[in-house]
């Protein structure tokens, strides 16, 4: 994918989680939440590409490839690529009974 850059280069980011952990990558699921967030706000068109840099210099670049719809609400899905390193293994569980568990949205 060829893909721009705004105006001066990558939009730059950083991710912190959990305990003020800082992800080393731009992370794929805020890339896919800016660009969604960019199309919503008519900033980039489908199948228009931009790059995104975390502070340690990894880059990810990404492009909406088209409208979806998701629960009954207007989406759209997103391209990522980049290069990414497995660096652990998650086990999640959910308990029957646990309705918080199976998801809920944020109004």
């Amino acid at each position: 994918m060829a893909a721009s850059a705004p105006a001066g280069g990558p939009s730059r980011n950083v991710c912190v989680f959990a305990d003020a952990e800082v992800d080393r990558s731009p992370t794929g699921s805020g890339v896919t939440t800016r660009m969604a967030l960019r199309h919503a706000c008519g900033l980039v068109d489908s199948g228009e590409a931009c790059v995104f840099e975390s502070i340690t210099g990894a880059r990810f670049g990404a492009s909406v490839n088209g409208p979806a719809v998701l629960s009954g609400h207007h989406a759209v899905t997103v391209r990522v690529s980049g290069r990414a390193h497995y660096s652990g293994r998650a086990r999640w569980l959910l308990e029957p009974g646990d309705e918080i568990g199976r998801g809920f949205l944020l109004r």
